[in-house]
């Protein structure tokens, strides 16, 4: 198949599959990257396709790259559940360049937005953790709660639940 030839849904398959190729068959990481920058342009909705592209990014020390092209993918996306996962990916990656600022509002955008999945756990556990630095203490409560309600895990919800409760006692002169 030439991709030039192919239009719409076929293209994009297309274009997954070659960068599935490129990336798992072959190692060609740039070409990789280039590819799965093309597929975030038209489709940011599938999330296999952030993660790689993502990893890539990391790999071949090009995050800024990755940064703007999520941002991008972001303001594109229709689906208000697709724009929280990008603001998570996006807050993870602002924490990893350093630019604790952006990376608390991204991650602040996707708590507010009310992921309870994967994406949601790990943007709580990074904007809890913000806080915390920030000593900003009753946003951290608020996190903290948020977090103790999403959490998958029973003992890491009991563990955020008596982190909380220390924080109210210690913190926030609240008892509840």
């Amino acid at each position: 198949i030439q991709i030039d030839s192919v239009r719409g849904p076929r293209r994009l398959e297309a274009q997954k599959r070659l960068a599935w190729l490129q990336y798992d068959k072959l190692g060609d990481l740039p070409a990789a990257f280039t590819l799965h920058e093309g597929i975030l342009t038209v489709d940011p909705n599938d999330d296999e396709v952030r993660t790689r592209y993502r990893s890539i990014g990391a790999v071949l020390d090009r995050r800024l790259d990755v940064t703007r092209v999520l941002t991008r993918a972001s303001t594109s996306a229709k689906d208000p559940l697709v724009r929280a996962k990008i603001s998570a990916d996006l807050g993870e990656l602002f924490l990893e360049t350093g630019d604790t600022k952006r990376a608390r509002a991204s991650l602040q955008s996707a708590v507010d937005a009310g992921l309870s999945d994967e994406a949601g756990v790990r943007a709580a556990r990074a904007l809890a953790d913000l806080c915390e630095q920030a000593s900003d203490w009753n946003a951290l409560a608020t996190v903290l709660e948020k977090l103790s309600e999403i959490d998958p895990d029973a003992e890491s919800r009991a563990n955020v639940a008596h982190r909380l409760a220390q924080l109210c006692e210690s913190h926030l002169n609240n008892t509840t």
